[in-house]
């Protein structure tokens, strides 16, 4: 090969690797979609982050006293609200995490320890002493959501989760200080 081929050389190989950069797909680019509001991740505070947070632990939690009451209750009454719950969590649990999927938020996998050692302390009870601390769960439990709904109204910025919080409120506060009725009560 002579000096006056390689400039020719060079333009083949230049012309051999355009046409392969083009024969490969350039990687997926997944733009982060807007919403009506413009865009979902922009909007989130922390406060939202947190709401969420909090809710999902609280649902993983009531799902995994609820399986427990439905095995250990002593009562009817708490067997079938056990069963309840289970329902009402996977249902709220399967709408918040959509929710916050497509704002590309950050969830829990499991519990966390505070829930780990309240649910281990209620794993070695039966009857009627599981009962009582399956209804202090759930009264606790139902306080501590209807407190992250209300901070999330009050300081939340995302209109999505605002909404979501008002309608878990309404939704929590008609069974504040209710309790499945069994036996001794009146």
């Amino acid at each position: 090969m002579n000096r006056h081929d390689r400039p020719v050389h060079a333009r083949l190989i230049l012309a051999v690797a355009a046409l392969i950069a083009a024969a490969v797909p350039a990687p997926a680019q997944s733009p982060r979609p807007a919403s009506a509001y413009g865009v979902p991740w922009q909007r989130v505070n922390n406060e939202d982050r947190r709401f969420v947070r909090d809710i999902l632990l609280d649902l993983y939690f009531a799902i995994d006293i609820g399986r427990l009451a439905e095995e250990n209750g002593g009562m009817p009454a708490v067997r079938r609200s056990g069963a309840a719950i289970v329902r009402e969590s996977r249902s709220i649990d399967a709408a918040l995490r959509g929710m916050a999927d497509r704002k590309y938020l950050k969830t829990p996998r499991g519990l966390d320890r505070a829930h780990t050692a309240q649910l281990d302390r209620m794993v070695g009870s039966g009857g009627a002493r599981f009962d009582r601390a399956y209804l202090a769960a759930l009264a606790t439990r139902r306080d501590d959501e209807i407190r992250a709904c209300d901070a999330e109204l009050a300081t939340g910025t995302d209109p999505d989760l605002r909404a979501f919080a008002r309608r878990l409120r309404a939704r929590l506060e008609p069974d504040r200080g209710r309790r499945p009725r069994g036996r001794g009560s009146r």
